[in-house]
């Protein structure tokens, strides 16, 4: 796919899951730049219709939520509120402590951790996270400059339409950008034998 927004190839070690984003074994991660690319064009299609208000983002395979962290911090002007939401539980508890970095409280809570175990052990992965850290600090509080973005998480099975709007409402999201299973590090649940009913993690 060529790039038509997303042309430079940045470092994006800042938004790596397991350095500052909190990560599970397992956990998928999603290409920084394509993310950013995606969005933006999203963005644009906006534009074109006249939409020049912060959207509405929603993942509803959020997983960790490394995702739409990635897209808060690329992109915060251009957001008013970012919801997130899977099937698996333990999903959205990892997804609520990255949504958490969204906040001045969280990413200081975060960093501390680092610095305890840097502290500790004295590697260098622990000092290349606090730098990220301190990156991800200095980029906040100048987002927070202009506003906040909110966040909501939920377990809701993605292809249940009736749950979504009990969670979220008619209309109330702008854009939806999500990395659905594939079957390799994450996977389509099946419930029940009689009708093989599916859901998302």
């Amino acid at each position: 796919m060529p790039y038509r927004f997303a042309r430079e190839r940045l470092d994006a070690s800042d938004f790596a899951s397991g350095r500052v984003f909190h990560s599970l074994p397992g956990r998928t991660g999603f290409p920084v730049r394509l993310a950013d690319e995606l969005f933006q064009r999203c963005l644009a299609i906006r534009t074109a219709q006249g939409q020049h208000e912060p959207a509405v983002l929603y993942d509803p395979c959020c997983g960790g939520a490394t995702l739409l962290c990635t897209l808060a911090y690329h992109h915060w002007p251009a957001l008013r509120e970012v919801f997130a939401s899977d099937a698996d539980p333990d999903a959205v508890a990892l997804a609520a402590r990255n949504l958490a970095l969204l906040t001045p409280a969280g990413l200081a809570e975060r960093r501390a951790a680092i610095e305890a175990r840097y502290q500790e052990y004295g590697k260098t992965s622990h000092a290349d996270a606090l730098a990220s850290a301190d990156r991800l600090a200095g980029r906040l509080a100048q987002h927070l400059q202009g506003h906040a973005v909110p966040t909501r998480h939920f377990v809701a099975d993605a292809l249940d339409a009736a749950s979504l709007l009990a969670q979220i409402g008619p209309g109330a999201v702008d854009l939806v950008i999500t990395d659905v299973p594939y079957g390799q590090h994450s996977a389509w649940i099946r419930e029940g034998k009689s009708d093989q009913s599916e859901r998302l993690i």
